[in-house]
């Protein structure tokens, strides 16, 4: 049985371990905790500060209707429904007509109005040929170029040789694709 006023052997060991810098410490500690435990709290909404204004605004908010609309612009208008002028369109070039949209139908940016097929000349084919063959040799020289580094490339040396063979490759996929409808 305890003596009042004298520790417990358990007590004075307890005493002895919590010196007074190591219990400054753990207050410390304790109170920055519960300190941003409570900020935390704030932040979420838990905890609200009475504050001295007015809760009348608040009311007021609460009782308003609220309605449900979609996004569109609704414009009332008099007058009546017309169709536009006509516009006359022109080819670029000449070839063989084989698209036409519909008559009537609802056209918008960017579609297709018409398509033209037009045979290409023996000067533009060889003038492809060439940008593709050109296009070969591009890329067969970047990849001989990567290969043919003798001492251990540096990051950069790779970069630029990747890069090369990149833009070699990009050039050559452009001119294969085909032509775009005009």
């Amino acid at each position: 049985m305890a003596t009042p006023g004298v520790p417990t052997p358990l007590l004075r060991s307890v005493w002895i371990v919590m010196t007074k810098p190591r219990f400054a410490t753990l207050a410390f500690a304790v109170l920055a905790t519960l300190s941003l435990l409570t900020l935390v709290l704030f932040n979420r909404g838990v905890i609200a500060l009475p504050s001295d204004e007015d809760d009348e605004p608040l009311a007021e908010l609460a009782t308003r209707v609220i309605t449900r609309k979609d996004l569109r612009t609704f414009k009332d208008l008099d007058g009546i429904l017309e169709y536009g002028d006509s516009v006359q369109m022109s080819a670029g070039s000449s070839g063989v007509l084989t698209y036409v949209a519909p008559e009537g139908s609802q056209l918008d940016r960017g579609d297709v109005v018409y398509r033209l097929h037009r045979s290409v000349s023996e000067s533009e084919r060889s003038i492809a040929e060439q940008q593709v063959a050109s296009a070969n040799a591009a890329v067969a020289q970047s990849e001989l170029a990567l290969e043919s580094l003798h001492e251990p490339p540096t990051v950069a040396q790779i970069v630029s040789a990747d890069a090369a063979v990149a833009q070699a490759e990009l050039s050559l996929a452009n001119l294969n694709a085909p032509a775009a409808p005009g």
